[in-house]
């Protein structure tokens, strides 16, 4: 997670919001997916690739953060759609999993 958040970062969401932190470890596995680009509809969304090569990435593997709404980006290299979950989205597929 160190390619997204620092560990001074994390150490602080973790005494401020333990389960904003909890969420984050949760996204590690379950916050992205991907879906079929259509240049008509996406050709605006920015362009994303891996930092490092990856065989199953995550978020933290884009160097993304997660936000309060879902982002989108064009991953080029794979040439679909990446969508990242918002904390709300995270939250409530977590809670359902309860």
């Amino acid at each position: 997670m160190l390619l997204s958040y620092s560990q001074e970062e994390l150490n602080l969401i973790e005494q401020a919001d333990e389960h904003q932190f909890q969420l984050l470890n949760y996204a590690v596995d379950h916050a992205i997916y991907t879906s079929e680009y259509h240049e008509a509809k996406h050709s605006s969304l920015p362009v994303i690739s891996l930092k490092e090569s990856a065989n199953n990435p995550t978020f933290t593997d884009f160097g993304l953060k997660i936000k309060d709404q879902n982002q989108y980006f064009y991953w080029e290299s794979e040439g679909k759609l990446l969508v990242v979950k918002s904390f709300w989205v995270l939250n409530q597929e977590k809670q359902a999993k309860l």
